[in-house]
């Protein structure tokens, strides 16, 4: 436990360090550069998407370019559902059911021996360890049918139906608001 502590200690220090001297370089900007989450600074979406194979082919800036609360403090049981869903724009909303190909990175959370059946595509690998953290907007909740090579590194592409609105766990925490069982997952070539 104290190795992980000063792990953990030393690998603060070294971010603080090097965001000092990043800070104090030529070429380091003047003004914060917003929030990195924030993907309305691209301008509106190509409009309409690129269609590969009767897909519609999405990019992030057509799933993720909102703001959303995630903090379910005060809403009753009974009203998360429409909570959830009122945050959605309509724009996004009418992707549900549609047949679409999302490119991103897998962070797995349901494993075995190496193989992943259920992760989160992701829009950027911020997700995972360090990072700004990404919001509910920046992942799709992916169940396959057979069960892949776990890989964070490289690309992913999901071919198959999008559903677009609240899931739920068991325990009622927000988990996704998009989700897919695709019928094609495959990793970019290096």
């Amino acid at each position: 436990m104290k190795a992980l502590r000063r792990a953990l200690l030393l690998a603060g220090l070294a971010g603080a360090m090097t965001l000092a001297l990043a800070a104090d370089s030529p070429d380091a900007p003047s003004e914060p550069q917003g929030d990195m989450r924030d993907l309305t600074a691209l301008g509106p979406p190509e409009w309409p998407p690129a269609m590969v194979n009767g897909y519609a082919k999405l990019g992030w800036e057509h799933l993720a370019y909102f703001k959303f609360n995630e903090s379910m403090f005060g809403v009753p049981p009974n009203k998360r559902e429409d909570f959830v869903a009122n945050q959605i724009p309509d724009d996004v909303k009418k992707w549900d059911g549609r047949k679409v190909v999302i490119t991103g990175y897998m962070l797995p959370f349901k494993l075995e021996k190496g193989l992943a059946s259920e992760f989160l595509l992701q829009r950027n690998t911020l997700g995972c360890c360090f990072g700004i953290p990404l919001a509910m907007p920046d992942w799709v909740e992916v169940k396959l049918k057979t069960p892949m090579k776990a890989n964070l590194n490289t690309p992913i592409t999901i071919t198959g139906v999008l559903r677009v609105g609240p899931v739920f766990a068991s325990g009622g925490e927000l988990i996704a608001i998009y989700e897919m069982v695709p019928e094609k997952a495959e990793f970019s070539k290096p």
